[in-house]
């Protein structure tokens, strides 16, 4: 079962993040403060890199300071494979449970199709951040545009 689904309302603690909305338009932007803590396993809404007046949901696998590394469906962070436990399988995906930084979730890979994603070490910035989504081989994340910089994050979800 994915994390969200289309349509979903949710909801972000915005404090402190920096970017203020209000129906979806910008009415004030300045630096994150310490109050928008995110962390590893954290589910945020952030105005897309490429396209800032796009939002996007994403999970944070990895935050500035961090190494990350990504080959054949295997997430590592700071040298330390992030485990997955095998939930179930249908017709064409195998559901895992992962737990990163003690946040459990659910991540879903689809039978037969492997992507090029692969990152052998990357060191990420500071105020920078490494997305993945939840759909792993469907997912249009920083295996494929880049890092978040914190400045694009307008809230956590759950927090």
């Amino acid at each position: 079962m994915p994390t969200m689904n289309e349509g979903d309302v949710i909801y972000a603690n915005k404090w402190g993040c920096g970017n203020y909305q209000f129906l979806g338009v910008s009415i004030y932007e300045t630096e994150a403060t310490e109050g928008c803590k995110i962390e590893r396993g954290d589910v945020i809404v952030f105005k897309y890199p490429p396209q800032p007046k796009k939002l996007y949901v994403k999970r944070v696998v990895a935050v500035g300071g961090d190494t990350i590394a990504y080959i054949d469906k295997t997430l590592v962070v700071n040298k330390k494979v992030v485990p997955k436990d095998f939930l179930y399988k249908d017709q064409k995906n195998s559901t895992f449970e992962q737990l990163i930084d003690n946040k459990s979730f659910n991540i879903i890979n689809t039978e037969g199709v492997n992507h090029s994603f692969r990152y052998t070490k990357l060191l990420l910035p500071e105020n920078h951040l490494f997305v993945i989504g939840d759909n792993r081989d469907h997912s249009a994340d920083s295996r494929v545009w880049g890092l978040v910089p914190k400045k694009n994050v307008i809230g956590v979800i759950g927090n």
